[in-house]
């Protein structure tokens, strides 16, 4: 799966049950909104997604993740933490939360979502 599209199941899962919009996804993931546009279009296609037209914008099309797509999230998910619980790059506790951080520090910088801190 392509990083915009795993991004785009992400975002949805955050929001959920509210929709976005492609041009919101593409912001919330750093990428082109025809970037953006190709990835829900993949999505589409495999059914992890739906899209409809918004109730009050008329042109807006607006996106949500579907039961297929939340279940294929976590089970990337949970491949993902699995791997990542195996591998401590040979940092200490201090230094991989100094590590994290640093990286929250660089993301906000950019402008890059995070969604812990909406959340908060």
């Amino acid at each position: 799966m392509a990083p915009a599209q795993l991004s785009a199941l992400a975002q949805l899962d955050i929001e959920h049950p509210r929709t976005l919009t492609g041009a919101q996804l593409a912001d919330r993931s750093g990428v082109t909104t025809q970037s953006m546009s190709a990835a829900i279009a993949r999505l589409l296609e495999r059914g992890l997604v739906s899209r409809t037209q918004s109730a009050v914008h008329g042109r807006r099309l607006d996106v949500s993740l579907t039961p297929s797509g939340a279940e294929l999230l976590r089970t990337i998910q949970h491949e993902t933490l699995d791997a990542e619980a195996a591998v401590d790059f040979g940092l200490d506790d201090d230094e991989l939360q100094h590590l994290t951080g640093t990286l929250r520090r660089v993301a906000r910088a950019l402008g890059v979502f995070l969604p812990a801190e909406h959340a908060g």
